[in-house]
């Protein structure tokens, strides 16, 4: 049996994190506004730090988008998928920590093998 994906092209790989981050980002910026608007000062007061928001906001993003759309907007986009290391589908353990830690246990990027007809 031939495989059907092959491994994903890096400079695929780095437009998609842009992409997902510069969603993020926009999420976090609307939130640090509304924040804003909130406070008597105009200035965002944060129960936590920033960053460590927008680290929970990123895995959070990704675990949600892995669970119901099997990927984020940026593997969407640039037609990605994750697979484990036998390139089978993720399981939900899989996808959860898939959202948290990058290249789990043989996760990785993978794209449709394009076929010469």
């Amino acid at each position: 049996m031939q495989n059907e994906h092959i491994p994903a092209h890096l400079g695929k790989l780095v437009l998609l994190g842009l992409v997902d981050g510069a969603l993020i980002m926009l999420v976090f910026w609307q939130y640090s506004k509304w924040l804003a608007a909130q406070s008597p000062y105009g200035i965002p007061v944060y129960v936590v730090s920033p960053i460590l928001l927008i680290g929970l906001t990123y895995v959070l993003y990704r675990f949600l988008c892995l669970l119901i759309f099997n990927g984020t907007l940026g593997m969407k986009i640039f037609k990605v998928i994750y697979l484990d290391g036998e390139e089978q589908p993720l399981s939900i353990y899989d996808k959860l920590l898939a959202s948290c830690f990058i290249l789990y246990r043989g996760v990785d990027y993978y794209e449709k093998k394009e076929t010469i007809v």
